[in-house]
């Protein structure tokens, strides 16, 4: 019987025999020229990352070879996706010089100056003609109808008093009713009256919201009865106690009308009971 040669010795003094690691890029190396292959299939170690020399940049892999299995380079940071936004959309960036976005509109539109005192003074002299005109032809009809005619008569005096107070009375009744009724209806739908038209000027709310499109409603006409009712005061004192009880209502008017040389906001005292301000239409 024969048996089989024995495998083969490694030299004197070394180790097992150890199968050539392939070189860095290269491809599987066939065994040694007339070798014996190892001992089941042989499984090339794991390539080992090359470290680079002291001082030297980043190793660059041969030609035809794979990538180094040295120190990567980070990739870019990217973007991180918001929470609950689409995937894939860059936030736009604003352009420079762009406008903004428009946010929640300011209260109306821009506030415009403050009428002067004289054009308003102004306004009111020419809307006391347009209201005092008929207001003064039926205190005048009133008057007339109401004087005593016996001037023979021992009372004559007194009668000519009461009447003149009745016809005060009910003629500032008048006035005030035509005055609120006119300008009650100009500031509403016009935000003017006529007087105001002439000088250019407006009435806006307070914080200049709906300029140019008139006044609502109960502003307009509270407007209207804080100027026109003092004289509808003027009436009742003036039935109670004539002329001089009717002059106390008189000092409101007065200071009704001087009010905005002095208030911080040019608004006279109807303005503030209505919460609005006289401006510049031009």
């Amino acid at each position: 019987m024969s048996y089989p040669p024995p495998p083969e010795q490694p030299p004197h003094g070394g180790g097992p025999y150890q199968p050539q690691q392939p070189g860095y890029g290269s491809g599987p190396q066939q065994p040694p020229y007339g070798g014996q292959p190892g001992y089941g299939p042989q499984q090339p170690p794991p390539p080992q990352p090359q470290q680079p020399g002291y001082g030297s940049g980043p190793q660059q892999p041969y030609p035809g070879g794979q990538p180094g299995y040295g120190p990567q380079q980070p990739p870019p940071p990217q973007p991180q996706q918001p929470y609950g936004g689409q995937p894939g959309y860059a936030p736009q960036q604003q352009p420079y010089g762009g406008q903004p976005g428009y946010g929640p509109g300011g209260y109306g539109q821009p506030q415009r100056p403050a009428a002067g005192w004289g054009g308003r003074f102004g306004a009111r002299v020419i809307d006391g003609f347009i209201v005092g005109i008929p207001g003064g032809i039926v205190i005048a009809i009133l008057s007339a109808a109401m004087m005593p005619t016996d001037i023979m008569s021992p009372s004559y005096a007194e009668d000519v008093a009461a009447a003149s107070a009745m016809s005060m009375g009910i003629g500032y009744l008048i006035l005030a009713v035509i005055g609120i009724v006119y300008e009650g209806l100009m500031l509403s739908s016009k935000g003017q009256t006529l007087g105001k038209m002439a000088v250019s000027a407006v009435v806006t709310p307070l914080g200049g919201a709906g300029y140019g499109a008139g006044l609502p409603g109960g502003t307009a006409y509270t407007r209207a009865a804080a100027w026109w009712g003092a004289y509808a005061l003027m009436g009742v004192l003036a039935f109670i106690g004539g002329a001089g009880l009717a002059g106390i209502a008189g000092i409101y008017v007065l200071l009704n009308g001087l009010w905005p040389l002095w208030d911080s906001q040019n608004q006279s005292l109807n303005d503030k009971i209505a919460k609005t301000l006289v401006v510049s239409s031009r």
